[in-house]
C-alpha cells in the first residue's frame, strides 16, 4: 500500500463524524509497486454512503481483503436493456464497484444485475456487501432485476434490503435466495413491503426462516398487491407458519406463486394453500381478459372517433369549396 494512500486511511479514521466511505475509483497499490514509480498516480474518489458509525472507517473492518477482492472482482458482462425494452447488450468486463458506481448514478440504463456467478466463484457480498448493495439501490432508478442468490448476506444484508425497499419502487425482481436469512431479516424485508407497488417476485428460498419468518410474511400479504410470486422453500416452515400462510394468502388477491417445497407444512396445509392459489390465477386471468376487452374497446370506439372526425372534416372542405365558388365572378350568370 502506498504512503499517500496510508495517510488518507489515517485521515478517515481522524475526522470527528464521518458519514461516508470513499472507495479509491483505482486499485490500491501494493509498497512493492510504490518502489517501481516514484510518484503515486492521481487516486480519484467516488463517494458511497454506508454509515454514520465511524467503526466503519477503521480500514481492519472495510477494507477486509475478502471484501476489497470482491469489490473489484471481474464480472464477466452485465445486462443492459434499454429503453425498447428489446435489446439486450453485453458490455465489455468491468468489476462490481464499477458498475455500482453506474448504478448509483443512475447511468447507462441498466435494467438488471445478475452477481449469481460471483456466488458461485465463491467471491461472496457476505453482510458487509449485501449492506452496500442496499445502500446504493436505494437511490436507483433503472434497475429492474437485482439477483444475489447464495451470497449470505445475512440478516444485516437483509435489512438494508428493506430499507432499500422503502425508497426504491422501480425494483421488481428481488432475488435472496440462500442468504443465511433468519426470522429478524425476514420481518425488516416483509415490513417494506406494506403498500409496495413495484415488487412482483421476491426469491427467499433456501434461508433460515422458520415459523417466525414465515409468519413475518404472512403478516404483509393482506397488504400487499404488487407480489406475484413468493420463493419460501426449504426454509424449515412447521405447521404454525404454513397455517400463517394460509390465512394471509386467503386475503390476497395478487399471489399466483407461492414456492413452499423442502419444509415441514402439513399436506392438507399445503392442499388449502394450493386451491387458495388456483383460485387467484384464475381471477388473474379473469381480469387479465376484462382488460383486452376493454382495451379493444377503446380501440375501436378510438377508430370510431377518427372516422368522425374525418367524416366532419370532409364536410367541413366540400363547404368551404362551395363557398368560395359562389364568390368567383366568373361563374355568375
Amino acid at each position: 500500500m502506498s504512503h499517500r494512500t496510508l495517510y488518507l486511511l489515517h485521515a478517515l479514521r481522524s475526522w470527528p463524524s464521518p458519514t461516508h466511505i470513499l472507495i479509491s475509483h483505482f486499485p490500491l497499490q501494493h509498497d512493492s509497486d510504490h518502489h517501481s514509480s516514484p510518484i503515486d498516480p492521481p487516486i480519484k474518489l467516488v463517494t458511497l454512503q454506508l454509515s454514520s458509525k465511524r467503526a466503519d472507517l477503521d480500514p481492519s473492518a472495510m477494507a477486509d481483503k475478502s471484501e476489497v477482492d470482491v469489490l473489484t472482482s471481474v464480472l464477466s458482462a452485465m445486462t443492459v436493456r434499454h429503453h425498447d425494452e428489446h435489446l439486450v447488450t453485453q458490455r465489455p468486463a468491468a468489476t462490481l464497484k464499477e458498475i455500482l458506481e453506474k448504478i448509483r448514478a443512475n447511468k447507462d440504463q441498466i435494467r438488471e444485475l445478475d452477481l449469481k456467478d460471483m456466488a458461485a466463484k465463491k467471491r461472496k457480498l457476505r453482510p458487509a456487501g449485501g449492506d452496500l448493495v442496499g445502500r446504493v439501490f436505494q437511490i436507483n432508478r433503472t434497475v429492474l432485476r437485482l439477483l444475489l442468490p447464495g451470497h449470505d448476506i445475512g440478516d444485516v444484508g437483509a435489512k438494508a434490503m428493506g430499507n432499500m425497499l422503502r425508497a426504491n419502487n422501480t425494483l421488481q425482481h428481488l432475488d435472496l435466495r440462500g442468504n443465511e436469512i433468519t426470522g429478524e431479516g425476514a420481518a425488516a424485508i416483509s415490513d417494506a413491503l406494506y403498500g409496495h407497488e413495484s415488487l412482483e417476485h421476491l426469491g427467499l428460498s433456501s434461508n433460515k426462516l422458520g415459523d417466525d419468518g414465515a409468519k413475518a410474511v404472512a403478516q404483509v400479504l393482506p397488504y400487499n398487491i404488487s407480489l406475484k410470486y413468493l420463493g419460501l422453500a426449504n426454509n424449515g416452515i412447521g405447521e404454525e407458519g404454513g397455517k400463517a400462510l394460509l390465512e394471509a394468502i386467503l386475503q390476497n388477491r395478487s399471489l399466483v406463486i407461492v414456492q413452499l417445497v423442502k419444509n415441514d407444512i402439513p399436506k392438507d396445509v399445503l392442499d388449502k394453500i394450493r386451491a387458495a392459489l388456483v383460485v387467484n390465477k384464475l381471477m388473474e386471468k379473469k381480469a387479465r381478459r376484462d382488460e383486452e376487452k376493454e382495451l379493444k374497446k377503446d380501440e375501436e370506439r378510438e377508430k370510431e372517433l377518427a372516422r368522425l372526425r374525418e367524416v366532419v372534416l370532409n364536410n367541413q372542405n366540400e363547404e368551404d369549396s362551395s363557398s368560395d365558388s359562389e364568390d368567383d365572378e366568373s361563374l355568375w350568370i
